[in-house]
């Protein structure tokens, strides 16, 4: 009987027992490394004018400026008709905290409020450089005008600088031709303060806006009382004398005096005088007065 040959051809399975051997898995080629991208060349920065060459002007002359006629050349002059022709302020009878008015004399002034039991009003006047001026006034017995409101709180600013500021006021216009009304820091303005008066009332501007007289007759004396009547209200005060701005009083504040001024002229027969304070009582006020307003 023949016997079988375990190795009987190269096709024969192997023997179960023999390990099985791998052939080890070749690694895969490496990608090449990524080529660097290209560094931009620096863009030359443009030179400054004038590095190079100098920047050379032409004269003009006048001639220059006129045509074959010698004729300025012509251009075309503002309209200013709408801002002479705009309306004007408004009459206003109840003014509140932080108005804008101009009076019947061109001046301006910011109102606060009316002085408790008393006929006058805490009012802030436009003074020179700027300057806000704090004041007691009969505010409507100069025909006041609202030009416009300020805010409550630049108001209180101003106050507390006891300075004001032109741009602010005419930002607070009710009109911005209104702005003719405000003056400058220095006192000039767009419309003459006489101009301003006149189309108020007439006289206004002759009872305060004129130049002062060489020679200034001699009111009554110091101490004398007046009365100034108001429809069916009057208002007392002591006549104290007279500066350049006009005629002083003295006032009695709740309980404190003040010296105002104030153009007596202005009330005409509504104005009366009285009897003249003793000397002890003048003296006692002028010991107890406070401001000049």
């Amino acid at each position: 009987m023949g016997q079988g040959n375990g190795n009987n051809g190269a096709g024969a399975p192997d023997d179960p027992d023999e390990p099985l051997v791998l052939e080890p898995t070749p690694p895969p080629a490496e990608a090449p490394p990524p080529k660097p991208e290209p560094t931009p060349e620096p863009v030359p920065m443009p030179e400054p004018l004038g590095a190079t060459e100098p920047v050379e002007f032409e004269d003009v002359s006048e001639a220059d400026l006129r045509g074959e006629e010698g004729k300025d050349a012509e251009y075309e002059r503002p309209d200013l008709r709408a801002f002479y022709d705009a309306p004007g302020p408004q009459s206003a009878s109840d003014l509140k905290f932080g108005d804008i008015v101009v009076l019947d004399d061109g001046s301006v002034i910011i109102y606060r409020q009316p002085v408790p039991d008393k006929r006058v009003d805490f009012i802030y006047e436009l003074g020179q450089e700027g300057v806000l001026e704090a004041r007691g006034m009969v505010t409507r017995a100069y025909a006041p005008r609202k030009l416009g409101r300020l805010d409550s709180v630049l108001f209180r600013q101003m106050i507390r600088l006891k300075s004001w500021d032109r741009d602010a006021l005419v930002h607070h216009l009710d009109h911005w031709a209104l702005g003719r009304y405000v003056p400058q820091a220095d006192g000039s303005r767009i419309l003459p303060q006489n101009a301003i008066a006149a189309a108020h009332t007439p006289g206004a501007a002759e009872r305060r806006g004129a130049p002062a007289e060489p020679e200034t007759p001699p009111g009554p004396e110091r101490g004398t009382r007046l009365t100034i009547r108001m429809g069916e209200h009057s208002w007392d005060a002591v006549y104290w004398g007279r500066d350049a701005k006009g005629p002083i009083v003295a006032h009695d504040t709740e309980g404190t005096w003040y010296l105002m001024h104030l153009d007596l002229d202005r009330f005409g027969d509504n104005l009366t005088f009285g009897e003249l304070l003793s000397p002890q009582e003048v003296a006692k006020i002028d010991n107890e007065v406070r401001t000049l307003t």
